[in-house]
């Protein structure tokens, strides 16, 4: 596979591992099992992280490595004063960003679970070919962010902005030279648009499919999770019901919603 060819690479480089996207597709079954968590930190502030716990103050939300219907994906990106829990990756690193766990969108943004999830994407060529690949997509207040399949070569490209509205998609892709840009519109777990490349030699259709988001949810109350600053400018992840101590105040908006332990 040549994946420095100009004009073309994209859809060439993804042609030649379409089919292993296609056969990985069912791995990772889905589950609604939720995970006890919490967002450690540390006496210095230096570092801080998720961590599997069952102390005072934890949430339970959902692990795993292939993006569920329905849930967003929390991210752990770096910062100058430590680690911090955010909706999106790092800038860059947007590809190799893996959740460390998924939840519900915040109360306000309710309708990004309906583009989170992995789809399964059928995509033709302007010479009239065909590409299948997964793509694993969520949105944080109209933005849409999301990956190529980290587990073959489709991992080159880059989804590196976009936006979600109104069951209306757009999104940019970067591959080597290339740029492309791409539309749809969700008809229930289904999107039908075209991509084009910007340079004007492609220009095709697409569709994906994604999983039904499951039914039930798991048992437990649903309550913000949300950034708090402490006095001295610290910051820590916890429940709105459960603040971090005197002094803290809490963000205006919450990252997202997880359960309780009951």
């Amino acid at each position: 596979m040549n994946l420095s060819l100009p004009g073309t690479g994209l859809c060439l480089g993804l042609a030649l591992v379409g089919l292993r996207a296609g056969a990985d597709s069912s791995k990772g079954a889905s589950t609604n099992a939720l995970v006890a968590l919490e967002w450690a930190d540390t006496a210095s502030g230096a570092f801080r992280d998720v961590r599997e716990s069952a102390g005072r103050g934890h949430f339970r939300a959902r692990t795993g490595r292939r993006w569920p219907s329905g849930w967003v994906p929390v991210f752990v990106v770096p910062h100058d004063t430590g680690n911090q829990l955010r909706r999106t990756p790092p800038r860059g690193l947007e590809a190799d960003a893996t959740p460390v766990f998924f939840a519900l969108p915040a109360s306000d943004e309710s309708s990004s679970a309906e583009i989170s999830g992995r789809w399964e994407v059928r995509a033709e060529r302007s010479d009239g070919s065909r590409l299948r690949f997964s793509l694993e997509l969520a949105a944080h207040r109209g933005s849409l962010l999301g990956r190529f399949d980290p587990d073959t070569d489709y991992r080159f490209a880059r989804l590196t902005g976009g936006t979600w509205n109104a069951g209306s998609v757009t999104g940019r892709i970067e591959y080597i030279q290339d740029r492309f840009e791409l539309r749809a519109q969700r008809f229930g777990n289904r999107l039908s648009g075209r991509w084009r490349n910007e340079d004007g030699s492609e220009d095709a259709g697409w569709t994906a499919e994604r999983p039904d988001p499951e039914p039930a949810m798991p048992p437990g109350t649903v309550v913000d999770l949300l950034g708090w600053t402490g006095p001295n400018g610290t910051r820590t992840w916890k429940l709105r019901s459960a603040p971090p101590g005197p002094g803290w105040s809490p963000d205006t908006e919450e990252l997202c919603r997880v359960w309780t332990a009951d």
